[in-house]
């Protein structure tokens, strides 16, 4: 996995362990400074296209951070695809809603614990589940060709996050 981090335009990533677990966190920034996004990407190798149908899974803390008072700041985790450079969205998800390319649903689970997230692919619908209940079914939702995979973590406010964090990520066919 390359990781955006200090000086490659993201925010640092570090491991962390909580309640048994290890964890990639993005790293709080002091107080007053902008919280910029934290990007790991997950490279194919030289793979032409992923095959046509795919699952992607991981566990994210949602909620919103404690290290803000004034706003509230709801950690998001964006699953971005791309081919040649670019990156489209396939999946944002906070602890308020689930959003694909062409629909979104409500979540309402802002409590700070992990979730399951999973997404199915099947060429070019996308399926997301958070704790095996469906949340987005989006026919249309990724272009192909697909060469790799993304997870941003950031939030929806610029604000210091303190535990903005991922686990247990897998890609399978």
């Amino acid at each position: 996995m390359d990781a955006e981090g200090a000086g490659r335009g993201g925010n640092p990533l570090s491991v962390v362990s909580r309640g048994g677990r290890k964890f990639l966190l993005s790293e709080p920034v002091p107080e007053g400074q902008q919280q910029d996004p934290s990007t790991v990407y997950v490279r194919m190798g030289k793979l032409k296209d992923l095959p046509g149908k795919f699952t992607i899974e991981f566990d994210a803390i949602l909620g919103y951070s404690r290290l803000t008072t004034d706003v509230k700041a709801d950690k998001r985790y964006e699953i971005r695809v791309g081919s040649d450079g670019s990156s489209t969205l396939l999946l944002a998800i906070s602890s308020q809603r689930a959003v694909s390319r062409g629909t979104q649903s409500e979540l309402g689970v802002a409590d700070g614990n992990a979730h399951r997230i999973a997404v199915s692919v099947n060429e070019t619908a996308v399926t997301a589940y958070l704790d095996g209940q469906r949340v987005i079914d989006d026919p249309d939702g990724v272009d192909r060709p697909v060469f790799y995979v993304g997870v941003e973590l950031s939030s929806e406010k610029i604000a210091p996050q303190d535990d903005l964090m991922f686990a247990n990520f897998r890609i399978a066919q």
